[in-house]
């Protein structure tokens, strides 16, 4: 019995550095992205599809993450977790460029799929649809872009679809947890920011999609905290939970 708890506490642990880790550098990478907006104009520019390098940032950041839980937490370094580092060292160069068209190809659809649904919610569907791509961008950066990065376009959609993983360890679990909680609270955060647009305020930052940008990010953020509190709470009462 004794023995059992101690394996619990050993796998609660290392879930909460691995939160705990990931959740510091998202942080850090959001803080990088808030401090460039609030430099002069730069969110005014922030719906700029090539102009504005928040997109950039948003996708550095998520590889650091990827590659800093590699490099921490997994014995086996590929983009992949179902994909041995062998079977990786075989693939040819046509099956890397392939993968790579795939990966495009899904990030592209997930793309058209976030701009369809911000012009049914409300975006302008005649016009400004560099901002209606930029604002898809970030959301599928934040959403979508982490799951397929370390599950994989197959893995990706099948948990997209049945929220469920193939014999993943706990600290893939942990992983996929924080970026689904980050996920749904930039969703949230986009969709809120929608609220300030119809205000009477006259105010520069009411321009979509500029308040929705920043509330994706605000709501990825709010997202991390949660999580990486909920771990932090769990570890000293084990029966806490605020998610499934």
């Amino acid at each position: 019995m004794a023995g059992k708890k101690q394996d619990y506490r050993g796998k609660t642990a290392q879930d909460l550095e691995v939160t705990k880790i990931l959740s510091i550098v998202a942080l850090i990478g959001i803080g990088i992205c808030v401090a460039y907006l609030s430099y002069e104009d730069n969110l005014y520019s922030v719906g700029q599809f090539w102009m504005s390098p928040v997109l950039i940032m948003l996708i550095v950041n998520e590889l650091g993450k990827y590659q800093l839980f590699n490099l921490l937490f997994r014995e086996d370094r590929t983009l992949n977790p179902r994909e041995n580092v062998g079977l990786r060292k075989r693939k040819s160069f046509r099956s890397r460029i392939v993968d790579g068209i795939k990966f495009v190809g899904a990030m592209g659809m997930f793309l058209g799929i976030y701009a369809a649904i911000c012009i049914a919610l409300g975006a302008p569907a005649l016009e400004k649809h560099e901002e209606t791509f930029t604002l898809a961008g970030v959301l599928t950066i934040l959403t979508v872009f982490p799951l397929v990065i370390f599950l994989g376009i197959s893995g990706c959609l099948q948990f997209l679809w049945t929220e469920t993983l193939d014999s993943v360890s706990k600290v893939d679990a942990a992983y996929v947890k924080l970026a689904k909680i980050s996920a749904a609270g930039a969703i949230f955060g986009a969709w809120s920011g929608s609220i300030v647009a119809p205000l009477d305020w006259d105010r520069r930052w009411q321009v979509y999609p500029i308040p929705n940008i920043v509330g994706a990010l605000l709501g990825y953020t709010l997202g991390d905290i949660l999580v990486l509190c909920q771990q932090l709470i769990s570890s000293i009462f084990p029966s806490f939970s605020l998610f499934p």
